[in-house]
Formats: structure tokens, C-alpha cells, sequence
């Protein structure tokens, strides 16, 4: 009768576990860049729905409060720049009544927002500035790492005050256009 195992059984099994070790390496290695792919595309999906809708949001409140449109143009477009600007009064503070202000006057200018979308350095730009005085914070709108912003175009209609835009890029599933036509019912 024998004690232990034998040199061979002790290799054979050690192999054994090296190869169920690595192959769960290798399974849980996979799932997690599964997991890593599905969450970026996922947020990159989000995050070009969420401009969108900010985009659209600022246009529906282009013109509140600008009683001359040629001294304030309401929306204005610099081809060359790649640069949309968007002015109106923000009727929708709470801290103060900015309701029956009017864009310019200097009685409330924290009311007056003048919002600036720019392409740059494969990305668009939101500027903010609240006042209407120059000073101005900015962010980019997208996330660099995800979705790169090839190119970005907007349409104006001065008669029927509708704003068309189109945001060309890219994200790690591929290329994609996202746009809206936004009619702009505060402007006069």
C-alpha cells in the first residue's frame, strides 16, 4: 500500500488547476470588456440625446424678452467659426422675476443669457453667459474620450423664425447625425 500521490498525479493536477485558472482569467476578462464596451455605448448613446434636447431648449427660449430683433438678433449663425449664438431673457428663474424684463435694458441683466455653441478641437462648446456682460463659463458638451464632432451646421429662416441644425460625429459604434428644426416662438 502506497501513501501520497506519485510525482506524475501531482503535475497532472497541477496542470489541471493552471487550466481552469486561466481559463477563468480569460472568461472574466471577456465579460468585463463586454460590460466596459456596452456602459460607453451606452453613455455615449445618452449623452448625444441630452445635447440635443439642451440645444432645442435654449432655441425655444431664443427672442423672450428682445422687443428689437434687428439690435438683438434672437439666434445668429457664423459659418466660418462654426459658431451659433443664442439670446433671450430666462423667464424661468425662480430667485428673480425676469418675466417682463426686456433683453438689453440693463434694469435686471442677470435676466439676459446669451448662450454660444462652438465647434472646437473635435467638440461642441456651450458658453454661457449669464448677463449678457462678456464673462462667460464654458464646457464641453460632449465627452472627448467617447465621441469626437466632425462637423456641426445650422439653418436659420428669418421668416418663419425655425432654426435647423445637424451634429455630425463619431463614437466608438461608428459614425452618427443627430439635428433637430426647432421653431423659436419667442421671436418677434
Amino acid at each position: 500500500m502506497r501513501k501520497g500521490f506519485t510525482l506524475i498525479e501531482i503535475l497532472i493536477g497541477a496542470l489541471i488547476g493552471i487550466i481552469i485558472v486561466l481559463a477563468s482569467t480569460i472568461f472574466f476578462s471577456y465579460g468585463y470588456r463586454l460590460i466596459l464596451n456596452t456602459i460607453s455605448n451606452s453613455r455615449s448613446n445618452t449623452s448625444i440625446f441630452q445635447v440635443e434636447e439642451i440645444i432645442n431648449s435654449d432655441l425655444r427660449k431664443a427672442g423672450y424678452g428682445i422687443e428689437d430683433p434687428t439690435t438683438y438678433p434672437p439666434v445668429e449663425w457664423n459659418l466660418e467659426l462654426k459658431k451659433l449664438i443664442v439670446r433671450y431673457v430666462d423667464y424661468e428663474k425662480d430667485d428673480i422675476d425676469c418675466e417682463n424684463e426686456t433683453f438689453g435694458d440693463n434694469n435686471t441683466p442677470e435676466c439676459d443669457y446669451i448662450i454660444i455653441y462652438q465647434l472646437k478641437n473635435n467638440n461642441l462648446y456651450r458658453f454661457v453667459d449669464k448677463g449678457a456682460n462678456g464673462n462667460s463659463s464654458s464646457a464641453p458638451m460632449f465627452d472627448g474620450n467617447l465621441i469626437k464632432i466632425e462637423d456641426f451646421f445650422v439653418s436659420i429662416n428669418n421668416t418663419t423664425h425655425a432654426v435647423e441644425y445637424a451634429i455630425n460625429g463619431t463614437t466608438l459604434e461608428g459614425n452618427f447625425t443627430i439635428g433637430d428644426t426647432v421653431i423659436c416662438r419667442n421671436w418677434k
